[in-house]
């Protein structure tokens, strides 16, 4: 991967492109589990990517040989940042469904993980971020403060109380004994 970069930053067309095509599928998962709609997906991971190709002679190989993971990771959360911002600006025409709302309107067979990917795109955006990162990506809570440049343990808190959050939305099942949610530190 760091050789295919560097022949990108060298001019090399060809390299560059490969270089693009492993990190869209990279920021796509990302995004698409942070933003839970495809089109943002596609629109946050053509941002970052439109990032890297413009500022590919400029990256240092060094942060790539480190921690490449991170360093993915760090492009496409700004980039989520970035247009949860825009779109933050425009005003839906469609009402928002809450948790409460979509819960009185599921059918009573819904699975269990429909409900929990409901519950977790509820969370506001930096504990979901937090989530998606730990839990999807597989990042330490270190690769997680150092992607989204927050402490250490402003992570743990943030991760603690999401899957308390989730816990508590989510208590039907561990009532009705359908599944145990625990909460486990990190």
């Amino acid at each position: 991967m760091i050789e295919l970069f560097q022949k990108a930053q060298g001019g090399c067309r060809e390299s560059l492109k490969d270089f693009l095509h492993h990190l869209e599928e990279t920021f796509y998962q990302t995004a698409y589990y942070v933003t839970e709609r495809q089109q943002d997906a596609m629109d946050a991971t053509q941002k970052a990517l439109v990032y890297v190709y413009r500022h590919v002679k400029e990256i240092q190989v060094s942060d790539l040989e480190v921690k490449q993971q991170v360093w993915e990771q760090k492009l496409i959360v700004q980039a989520c940042f970035d247009l949860s911002k825009e779109r933050s600006k425009v005003v839906s025409m469609l009402p928002h469904l809450t948790r409460d709302s979509l819960v009185k309107k599921l059918p009573g067979n819904v699975s269990f993980v429909a409900s929990l990917k409901r519950a977790v795109y509820d969370l506001p955006e930096r504990p979901r971020f937090i989530l998606v990162l730990r839990y999807i990506q597989n990042l330490t809570i270190h690769e997680i403060a150092e992607v989204l440049g927050i402490p250490v343990e402003s992570v743990k808190k943030q991760l603690y109380r999401a899957r308390k959050q989730l816990q508590e939305w989510l208590s039907d099942y561990q009532e009705g004994g359908l599944f145990q949610w625990q909460i486990h530190k990190s």
